[in-house]
């Protein structure tokens, strides 16, 4: 995949991504987080995460 393509990452609150940090440095791939107080912020990433899914099936190996 093209790098301009993962510049970032958006995730919830939950603890899969407690070693964000380190996965930043590992990767250059700046992390951000929904706002609590913004629960629409995590429908507009499950709507895009839907249309990427139109061109990646589940599963797809996205490692470029």
């Amino acid at each position: 995949m093209p790098r301009e393509l993962y510049k970032s990452l958006t995730c919830g609150r939950g603890k899969e991504m407690a070693d964000h940090q380190r996965f930043t440095l590992a990767t250059g791939i700046q992390v951000y987080f929904f706002d609590p107080q913004n629960p629409w912020q995590w429908g507009s990433n499950e709507n895009t995460n839907g249309l990427l899914r139109q061109y990646f099936p589940k599963g797809a190996d996205l490692t470029g």
